[in-house]
C-alpha cells in the first residue's frame, strides 16, 4: 500500500496506518513464500508519497505507474513470464 503525499488531507495519520499494514503485509507474504514488492522504498520519502509521480498526493500520475510496472516486470522474469 503506498503512502500518501503531503497534497493529502490527514497525509501523516494515514501514513502511520500504512506503515502498519504494510508491515502486516510483508510478514503474511513472507509466512507464506509469497513475493512481496515494496513499491514505497521508490516511490517515497521518509514516509510521504513523492509529489513527482502522483497528481492529487494519492493517486500515480504515469511516471509512477511506469515505476510500478517496472517493480512488476522484475517478478514476472524471475518466473519465467
Amino acid at each position: 500500500t503506498l503512502y500518501a503525499g503531503i497534497k493529502w488531507k490527514s497525509y501523516n495519520d494515514r501514513n502511520r496506518e500504512v506503515t502498519k499494514l504494510n508491515k502486516l503485509l510483508q510478514d503474511y507474504a513472507k509466512k507464506n513464500f509469497i513475493d512481496y514488492i515494496d513499491l514505497n522504498k521508490k516511490m517515497s520519502t521518509k514516509n510521504i508519497l513523492n509529489a513527482n509521480i502522483t497528481v492529487d498526493g494519492i493517486h500515480l500520475n504515469a511516471e509512477g505507474y511506469k515505476m510500478w510496472a517496472i517493480e512488476i516486470e522484475k517478478i514476472l522474469r524471475k518466473y519465467n513470464f
